[in-house]
């Protein structure tokens, strides 16, 4: 086994303003008080309903988004949609579905947006194995005012029924800058029958409260780096560290630790290239960022751009050859890493991807408040057995920046 590490110096001072607090605005609050029913929603709130063609049962219960109360909530908005087992009504399958759209709200200067609401939700299907029944409930986010949607939430358990309590949902970052944002809930159910094609019943009971979507309207760049100034493997980008390590004699030529290179489309990058061929060969590189403090910080995001071509030719036994890329994070200085990204193509018979790629990750949960934050990239390629047949690949990074709100 060859291993060799790499360090250089301090790590670099964050570029982190002392004292800095982003201020957080609510977007949309709803708590669904007032007079308000289906036909007259509460102000900028529109609700549907509707439901296959032909004629439903009388026993069947269609009844949309409608200010409601419940044990664990004065006022909050339910729907409540049933479809029973009707033998006269069997064919062909029946659907139903309301939906509650919130008004538009202005997102053009908001970043990292949230969600927060309460809710419950039942579900009541047939006595036999499920087939076509289908109840579900969904939240979607629009970016254009309504135009095309993203489902961010999605509940189906049909055997354990959700009790009242509070959710909160980080919302995608294709809403920033948006200025007209639209949230939608719906209720769904569809009836179908069994496997021996008897009509089966489907019911569906959800409550919603406290609709609240806050965002910052601030941003922190905690640390960037664009990899452009003179660096090379033996001495990297201040702060940052390098660690290889090799067995199975590999060729030195076909395989390169992390280091600085001028890719075709643009001036000064990080690369890894790795390359095995035979039983028990391994290469691994691993780049690691100086520690990035964010202990002011509520919510953190990483964004950086990559290229990746990645090669896996199989033989005929397992485990197969590893060609992968792994991304981690660590709040305490190195001591414990949490993956947050993986690129494997271990079971692939041949991947290739081949060109640059904008990524944005949330690292609140082990970030924020933390004065002691890493990232580490960990390049590997592996051969474990003689029956595999090698891998390798190229992997380029560039333009990481950490951001804090």
């Amino acid at each position: 086994m060859q291993k060799t590490i790499l360090w250089l110096g301090i790590a670099l001072i964050p570029l982190a303003c002392f004292g800095f607090k982003s201020e957080e605005v609510i977007l949309l609050n709803e708590t669904f008080d007032g007079n308000w029913n289906s036909e007259t929603p509460p102000p900028g709130w529109t609700i549907t309903l509707e439901k296959s063609l032909g004629n439903l049962p009388d026993s069947a219960i269609l009844d949309p988004w409608n200010k409601t109360s419940a044990a664990s909530s004065a006022s909050c908005a339910g729907s409540l949609l049933f479809l029973p087992n009707d033998p006269h009504y069997q064919y062909p399958t029946f659907y139903a579905y309301t939906q509650m759209t919130s008004p538009a709200f202005d997102c053009s200067k908001a970043k990292m947006l949230e969600l927060n609401f309460q809710d419950s939700c039942s579900f009541k299907c047939g006595d036999w194995g499920f087939q076509d029944d289908w109840p579900m409930t969904m939240i979607e986010v629009s970016a254009d005012d309504g135009k095309t949607w993203d489902t961010v939430y999605s509940y189906n358990d049909y055997y354990h029924p959700k009790a009242f309590g509070e959710n909160t949902i980080k919302l995608p970052a294709l809403l920033e800058g948006k200025p007209s944002v639209r949230l939608r809930w719906t209720n769904f159910v569809q009836r179908g029958t069994d496997v021996w094609g008897a009509p089966r019943f489907v019911r569906s009971a959800w409550l919603i409260d406290n609709v609240c979507v806050k965002a910052f309207t601030d941003e922190q760049t905690v640390y960037e780096q664009d990899f452009n100034g003179d660096w090379s493997t033996g001495e990297p980008p201040q702060g940052w560290h390098i660690s290889t390590e090799e067995e199975g004699g590999l060729s030195p030529y076909s395989n390169k630790p992390w280091d600085r290179e001028d890719e075709e489309s643009r001036s000064g990058c990080a690369v890894c290239i790795g390359s095995v061929s035979g039983k028990g060969q391994k290469f691994v590189s691993v780049l690691t960022s100086p520690a990035m403090d964010c202990s002011a910080n509520r919510r953190v995001r990483l964004n950086y751009e990559d290229y990746f071509r990645f090669a896996i030719v199989e033989g005929t036994g397992k485990p197969y050859p590893v060609a992968q890329i792994a991304i981690s994070v660590s709040g305490d200085g190195g001591s414990s890493w949490n993956c947050f990204c993986l690129w494997n193509w271990s079971d692939s018979r041949h991947e290739i991807f081949n060109r640059w790629i904008d990524n944005s990750f949330d690292l609140t949960e082990w970030a924020a408040g933390k004065k002691d934050v890493r990232i580490r990239w960990d390049f590997e390629t592996s051969v474990e057995t003689h029956y595999g047949k090698g891998a390798g690949g190229y992997y380029y990074l560039d333009y990481m920046k950490l951001l804090g709100y």
